[in-house]
This record gives structure tokens, sequence and C-alpha cells, in this order.
């Protein structure tokens, strides 16, 4: 009993301490500002209430006093540590309040992106849809500057997000695959359409519409069905610019219960699950801010419909295509953020030379000459030599500069020397191990090919990735390298911050000892 009674306190202790001295104001913050949705009260006593933190439950005054009535005329402190270890207790183990607090604000912008992402999907396919069925592609416009370019971020994390997305947007995207249905086409579609066959999220949303405005589905035409359409994109369109202007009401999305294994299953996990608390934290998340958000039944819906489509479709991207963009939290800590989604910068026009006129200056008016002063001059001591500063060249860059200077078509890099001019520590391979783990697949590497280029002049090799694969002996990731991009390729040297690429080769032959070499290569003299 000593025993039990010293647990007890020590745990209660801890709950204490800890959620006064690791909760920052962050979490009391979120936690506890801000208006909440209570029920209604019908009880004899006072519409009071109390709030829970760790349940994220509200009850009544008159709730509490008859559930713990009994206790308090018989055994109230057995009873509250049978409430601490029945409710408290398994919330507070799973998810303590520091982890929680530690991601609290990443957590809502991670279910904020997370349906922006789905209304993204969503406007694709009614743009999709309203092109097949010849209606006004204004009305459902996927343009940039009508869409994301519209989003006033607040938050760091949702201004990085729209800078990234806006580099690969509409990149899987491709308009030519659509068709235009003719005349007869356009009259099947509208007979299966009364009857909802097949199923989709355009066509479910669209019918709804019509509906919920007491047009009956015998009523329906394809003028209607087009109007309908047009005002179901404009709906999610300006729910996706409050989300992404952080101007709306979503907090965990309780009332979508695929949202929390999405998030879960994604990239973004990695960081929210330290402690090996990720789960548990979405959960309690969820739970916790249910009565504070405000319920969005057309995201309720879009969820449903598109999460299956994906599934259906074995898509690659489960919580859609603009999730992976302003999920990169895991690599901006480690500072490769920006390696993966690059912002192409667009070239100025170059503007005309103004032409400048010259006009001939007046002749001056000679000037007497003075007699010459005589001066003696005083030897000056000589100069002692100031020894010059020696500036490193990376065994990388001798290498470039003979292949420039002395015209060769061929330069081998001086391997042994590179290996010291940037030395890699244990905690910067502990670091690059996973995020780089993923890009040395074939996979990866023909996606990076196929859609960004990798290997040409415009998205050229990174030397330090090369570096790192050849000084950790990750010969399988040289050669998918070798295999998907090739042996040659346009290389940039980030190591020493160079801006210029040059064309170089990595080969591993007899001729190398089986030892992988780095060679610069001029590209216009060179056999391709």
């Amino acid at each position: 009993m000593k025993n039990f009674i010293l647990i007890y306190v020590l745990l209660v202790s801890n709950f204490s301490m800890g959620s006064s001295k690791n909760l920052s104001n962050s979490f009391y913050d979120n936690v506890h500002l801000g208006e909440r949705q209570t029920p209604e009260y019908f009880g004899p006593l006072s519409p009071s209430y109390k709030f829970s933190n760790q349940l994220g439950k509200i009850t009544f005054e008159d709730t509490e006093f008859f559930d713990y009535y009994i206790p308090r005329i018989t055994t109230e402190g057995l009873h509250k540590l049978n409430y601490m270890w029945k409710h408290e207790f398994p919330v507070k183990s799973n998810c303590p309040d520091f982890y929680l607090n530690k991601n609290i604000e990443y957590i809502r912008y991670l279910n904020r992106l997370l349906s922006v992402s789905y209304i993204f999907e969503s406007l694709k396919e009614y743009h999709s849809l309203m092109y097949e069925i010849g209606g006004n592609e204004n009305l459902c416009s996927l343009d940039w500057k009508k869409t994301l370019n519209q989003c006033r971020p607040k938050s760091l994390e949702m201004k990085k997000f729209i800078k990234r997305a806006k580099t690969r947007y509409l990149e899987n995207w491709n308009a030519g695959k659509l068709n235009k249905l003719n005349k007869s086409d356009r009259k099947t579609w509208l007979k299966n359409f009364r009857t909802l066959r097949p199923r989709g999220v355009a066509k479910v949303r669209t019918f709804k519409n019509l509906i919920e405005h007491g047009i009956s589905s015998e009523q329906f035409t394809l003028k209607n069905s087009q109007q309908a359409l047009g005002n179901v994109c404009k709906d999610d369109l300006n729910l996706m610019l409050t989300l992404c202007s952080e101007k709306d009401d979503v907090y965990g999305l309780s009332y979508i219960p695929e949202s929390i294994e999405l998030l879960y299953k994604s990239n973004a996990a990695n960081v929210i699950n330290s402690g090996g608390h990720g789960l548990s934290c979405l959960k309690r998340y969820s739970k916790l801010f249910s009565s504070k958000e405000r319920l969005y039944p057309d995201l309720q819906l879009i969820f449903a419909l598109i999460s299956k489509q994906l599934s259906v479709s074995n898509s690659r991207y489960a919580q859609g295509e603009l999730f992976l963009p302003g999920a990169l939290k895991e690599f901006d800590d480690k500072g490769l953020g920006d390696f993966l989604f690059v912002e192409q910068k667009v070239k100025p026009k170059s503007k005309p030379k103004p032409i400048i006129v010259i006009k001939p200056k007046p002749k001056p008016k000679p000037k007497p000459v003075p007699k010459p002063v005589v001066v003696v001059v005083k030897p000056m001591p000589k100069p002692k030599p100031i020894p010059k500063a020696v500036v490193k060249v990376s065994a990388f860059e001798q290498a470039v500069a003979t292949l420039l200077f002395k015209r060769k078509k061929s330069v081998s890099v001086n391997m042994k020397l590179m290996k010291n001019d940037f030395i890699f520590t244990k905690a910067m391979i502990r670091a690059l191990k996973a995020p780089l783990k993923d890009y040395q697949t074939r996979e990866a590497l023909s996606d990076m090919k196929k859609y960004d280029g990798l290997g040409k002049k415009s998205e050229p090799m990174r030397l330090i990735f090369l570096k790192y694969l050849i000084e950790n002996n990750l010969h399988q990731g040289l050669y998918n390298i070798t295999s998907i991009v090739g042996e040659r390729f346009w290389l940039l040297n980030d190591i020493d911050g160079k801006t210029r690429p040059v064309y170089a080769e990595i080969v591993n032959n007899k001729e190398t000892n089986y030892k992988w070499q780095l060679n610069i290569l001029d590209f216009y003299k060179i056999d391709k």
C-alpha cells in the first residue's frame, strides 16, 4: 500500500510539475483561449462548465455534481486516483503535453495544408468536367494567378508552401488528355448524370448543388448543370483561399476520420513523431480542438471522395499533389528544403542601351605656367614586401582551370585532394543519411530526370551530393545515377559556391582501378 501511495504521489507531482515547467504560452494560447461551441444546457442548477485539456471534453457542473456525489461523501481521494488512472494517465502518457506543445501549431498547419491539397484535387476534377461538357472554363480556371497566387499567408510555413508550390504547379497535369464531348455524347452524359453514374467528386458536388437549389433530377439540363458546377468551383476556391490565407476555423479535422491516417502516413510524420508520440498526438489534438473548430460539410465530402479516388488510381500522392511542397519541415531543419524545390528565376528582359551623344568640349583658355620650384627629394626607404595571402583552390576547381587554360578535352579531378576540400562530419552524415536515401533510388532519379531535367545545364547535378555518395561508399546510388542520368552530365560545384555548371563525367572501370573518378570535360570538343 505504501508503494502504491508513493507511485501515486510521484505521478501527480510529475503531471503538475510537467504542466507548469514544460508548457510554454503556445500550448495555453491554443488550448484555452478563444471561443468554443458549448452544448445546450437543460439542467436545474447552473450552466457553468469545465473544460478538460486532457480529454478535450466540456462538462457542465450539474453533471459533475451528480457523477461525483457519492465519491464526495465517501472516498474522494480514491475516486480521483481512479479517474486519473483511467482517463488522464492514458492520454498524457501516449501524448505528453511537452510533445503536443512542441508541434501544436505545426499540426494545425498540416491539417490546413492537407485540406488545401484535397480541395485542389477536386478543382482539377471540376475543370476537367467543365471542359468535357462544353462549359465556360473560366468559371473553373486553374490559372496560378487566380488560385494560389491569391493566398495571403501569415505563418512562415504557409509562405514557404506557396513559394514552393509555384515551382511545380500542375507539373503532372496534362490538359491535352481532356476530351470535349460531342452533342450526342453530352445527351448520354446528362442521362447518366441524372442517376449519378458513374460517381465522382465533380458529379456528386454538382448533383448536390442542384438538389439544394430545388431542382429535381428530372429537371437537370446541360445549362443548369454547367452553372451549378461553376458555383461549386467558386465555393471550393474561396474555401481554399481562406485556408491558405489562414483565416479559417480548421484545427484537427475531427469530423474527417481519414485526415489522421493520411497525415501519419505522410513524410511530415517524421517531424511530429519525435518520441514516438506522433499518432497519439494527432488523435489528442483532433479531440482537444473538436469543440473549437467549425464544421465544413463540403470539405467532409471532398475528403471522402478524393481519398477513395486517389486510392483506386494508385496515386503516388495519397495526400494530394500539393501536400509534398508544403511538408518539408524535416528537410528545412537540416538545411535541405531549398535543395529539393528550387525556384525558377525569370531572366529580366534586356533593355536597349541608351545612345550617348558626346558634345564637343570648349577649348580651355591657356593659363600662365608658373616657374618650377626646385624640390630636393629625399630617398624613400624601401618598403618591406608584404606576403600575399594564399588562396586555396579546391581540387575540382584546379581541374576546371586546367581544362580552360590548357584547352584540353578532358581533365581528371585529383580525388585524394578533393576528399580534404570539404569534410563531412559525423553529425552531417547522420543528418543527410535519411533524407538523401530516397533520392538515390532509380525511381526518384527517373522522376527528377523526367520532370526536372536532372543532369541538364538548366538543372545540373550537385557536387556535394556526388561527394557524399563517393566518400560513404554508396555504390548502388552512384550506379543508379550512371544508369538513369548517364555517365556524363552537367555538374554544379555548390561546395565552392559556384553558379556556373561544368560538363563532367563519373567513371568506375579498370582504368580507374575500379574506383570512382570525376573528370571535367569540354562539352564542345568531346564525342557525344
